[in-house]
């Protein structure tokens, strides 16, 4: 009896092989198919991996050169311009902000007195003074309290402006205000001395 065997594949494979038809060298060449595939898919899922790493890699340094790019220049608006009554406003609130306020609080405190209470403090950096409502049970405390910026070097000296006594008050405190004048306050450029 005379079989026919068909065996499948080329014609390199049956020269590669030197003898096609047999199980053997079918199983061999299946095998050897099979590992080439293996390889291929492998190598083709490596690519795959690779080209999401370049990937990858390419976004983060366009958002790094992006990062680093300068921003666009903003226009530079000219400062706005002020009127002559603005400028005045202006000046006066800066030469009220430069007022030596630590010699002013210092010069508070080292006065204050148990028996005498501070109402009103009232700064004026244009006069250089510093306007002082106090109350007390008598008027002696007051005299004295006021007494006490007169003589303290570092005023230039006070001002009594009232005195009164309030009778509605069943302790009838007295009162007085007086204002403390600053030996210098700091000068603002193109200004004069205070």
């Amino acid at each position: 009896m005379n079989r026919t065997v068909l065996v499948f594949g080329t014609t390199w494979q049956r020269r590669w092989l030197g003898h096609a038809g047999t199980w053997a060298s079918r199983g061999l060449a299946a095998g050897l198919f099979a590992a080439a595939a293996a390889l291929a898919v492998g190598g083709l899922l490596d690519v795959a991996h690779e080209r999401q790493r370049h990937d990858e890699a390419q976004l983060a340094l366009q958002t790094a050169q992006a990062a680093l790019k300068p921003a666009a220049p903003v226009a530079k608006r000219p400062p706005p311009r002020l009127n002559a009554s603005q400028t005045r406003r202006l000046d006066d609130i800066i030469q009220q902000l430069n007022m030596p306020w630590t010699t002013v609080l210092n010069g508070l405190e080292k006065h204050t007195r148990p028996d005498v209470g501070v109402t009103l403090m009232e700064p004026d950096a244009k006069k250089a003074t510093i306007r002082i409502q106090a109350e007390a049970k008598s008027i002696d405390s007051l005299l004295g309290y006021a007494d006490g910026f007169a003589q303290d070097p570092v005023f230039a000296g006070i001002v009594l402006l009232q005195h009164e006594t309030n009778e509605q008050d069943p302790n009838r405190p007295a009162r007085l205000g007086f204002e403390v004048r600053l030996r210098a306050l700091p000068v603002l450029p193109g200004k004069g001395a205070l």
